[in-house]
């Protein structure tokens, strides 16, 4: 998966799928579950751990720049807590990358959202 594939998955996830809430959830669960795959596979498949890496980061890329949208509903110190969190995704795929280290990290940050996520709307995506 590239970033294009990310980018096109996320517009593909919301013209589905609804709500924003409902999108973000969706287009988090997908993407998590391919760097776990991705993780699993990547002594023998690299090229696929590399662009699960990207589009996991580009993902939150996308994040850090709807929070700094001034129409962001989010509250403020919510919003600040998660832009740190999306400049730590893009610091931590770097140190992945260079350093051969797992893809586990961002993947507890990815569940971690999405179970907030999940707690306040009702629909579900699998994991």
């Amino acid at each position: 998966m590239n970033i294009r594939v990310a980018q096109n998955g996320y517009g593909t996830a919301q013209r589905n799928v609804g709500t924003p809430r409902a999108v973000e959830i969706d287009v988090l669960a997908q993407i998590t579950r391919t760097l776990r795959a991705a993780e699993a596979a990547r002594e023998t498949e690299y090229a696929a751990f590399v662009d699960a890496l990207q589009a996991n980061a580009e993902l939150w890329r996308i994040f850090a720049q709807d929070l700094s949208d001034i129409g962001n509903g989010l509250p403020l110190e919510l919003r600040r807590g998660l832009f740190a969190l999306a400049g730590f995704v893009h610091d931590e795929t770097n140190r992945i990358l260079l350093n051969g280290t797992t893809s586990e990290e961002l993947c507890a940050i990815n569940h971690d959202i999405l179970t907030g996520l999940r707690q306040s709307n009702p629909v579900e995506a699998g994991l």
